[in-house]
């Protein structure tokens, strides 16, 4: 049972009873499937809801917040005891360049979801704090990975979790960014202003646990190794060598931007590498963040069509951007080893607060090439038409 000092803000339950389990099953099918319009893994349309075999495995414990017929928040927990990770886990997070990790207890967490009214509130750092008494206190986790959206990063470092030396993970979610945590590193934890600092102090301060020797690992965190660039001062550098500095005929989304705006959103996005037949997103799925190509091509498919090729320059994902829904129109693929600099829409709330007039150039912007894409794809239907005819 998760310590009462821990899970004060929200209480957090560890599903025991089939009742509990397959209510969590269900949330999950409101959540991914009707808000999000994913067509994960394990989505059973009849029953409403979303599982797979993992659910069923002994080594997985479901958590939840709210109650059986109100189910507020859930997380799937995974640890496995010392050289006895599943193969293909151990394929997928690219474990096998840990350092003796088969002498290490490992878990990840994952399916990660809140009812969307009671975002931004105490159920996240409840459930996060339950996650670690469980796997890092209880199960004597030492490594502990997960995966998220590009667009989720930066908030799960701030939970302990960083890229590493691994490859996207291919997924029905589309591409998902492979991280982990070494829960007794505090002096990361202290540097992304985790509130797991002080749990991290008591289960491996003075008298507590040995911390993991973090000395091994330094090369799998190497910056230049991660395929994701997060420091403010790089992505800058980089805008600036892949975009901001190239002569093109055809001047690209950021060339139409102040530079001082430019700046602003090298600060608020990061930039990532995406490999060829990476699948960035897929249409149908609710995402709020668009994209500029640095290098590379993607093309970008309605159904199994094809309706357009997107360059370095090329702006993508602005319509889910404005969409309230954040619903994508098409799906968008590399069509080679590419990088993008991403945008949340958050960026663009912020600074409509903090900068209006910014915000008014970057909006005006943006709805000059939706009203070029919107013409381009008029002519292009009314071409078909006339072929059909």
């Amino acid at each position: 049972m998760f310590r009462d000092s821990l899970t004060r803000l929200e209480q957090v339950h560890i599903a025991a009873s089939r009742v509990e389990i397959e209510a969590i099953y269900r949330f999950r099918y409101t959540v991914f499937v009707e808000e999000l319009g994913r067509e994960i893994g394990g989505v059973d349309h009849e029953n409403r809801w979303v599982h797979d075999d993992e659910d069923e495995k002994p080594y997985t414990v479901h958590a939840y917040t709210g109650a059986p017929d109100h189910v507020t928040g859930s997380m799937r927990l995974r640890c496995w005891e010392p050289g006895s990770v599943p193969e293909y886990e151990r394929a997928a997070f690219a474990m096998n360049q840990m350092p003796d990790i088969d002498q290490l207890a490992v878990a990840e967490g994952d399916r990660f979801m809140i009812s969307r009214s009671l975002r931004g509130r105490l159920i996240l750092p409840s459930m996060m704090r339950a996650m670690f008494e469980f796997l890092v206190v209880d199960r004597g986790a030492d490594l502990v990975f997960s995966c998220c959206g590009p667009g989720l990063v930066r908030h799960y470092r701030k939970l302990g979790f960083r890229p590493y030396r691994a490859r996207p993970i291919h997924s029905p979610e589309g591409m998902r960014v492979p991280l982990m945590a070494i829960p007794s590193d505090i002096d990361y934890a202290k540097s992304q202003g985790s509130f797991l600092v002080p749990l991290i102090k008591k289960e491996f301060g003075r008298g507590g646990r040995p911390p993991l020797d973090l000395e091994p690992f330094e090369e799998i965190f190497s910056r230049d190794s991660l395929g994701i660039e997060l420091d403010p001062t790089r992505v800058w550098e980089t805008l600036q060598e892949e975009i901001l500095t190239d002569d093109r005929d055809v001047p690209s989304f950021l060339d139409t931007l102040d530079s001082g705006l430019v700046k602003q959103m090298s600060h608020r996005g990061f930039v990532f590498d995406v490999p060829d037949g990476t699948l960035l997103t897929r249409e149908g799925f609710s995402e709020k963040e668009m994209y500029v190509v640095l290098r590379g091509s993607f093309e970008v498919l309605v159904g199994d069509r094809r309706i357009a090729l997107a360059t370095k320059g090329d702006l993508l994902g602005e319509v889910a951007f404005f969409r309230e829904s954040g619903k994508r129109s098409a799906s968008i693929r590399a069509v080679c080893d590419s990088q993008v600099l991403l945008i949340r829409r958050k960026f663009l709330e912020q600074l409509a607060r903090k900068d209006p007039d910014a915000a008014f150039e970057l909006l005006f912007s943006l709805a000059g090439i939706l009203s070029e894409r919107l013409v381009a794809r008029e002519a292009s239907m009314h071409l078909d038409e006339l072929v059909a005819s």
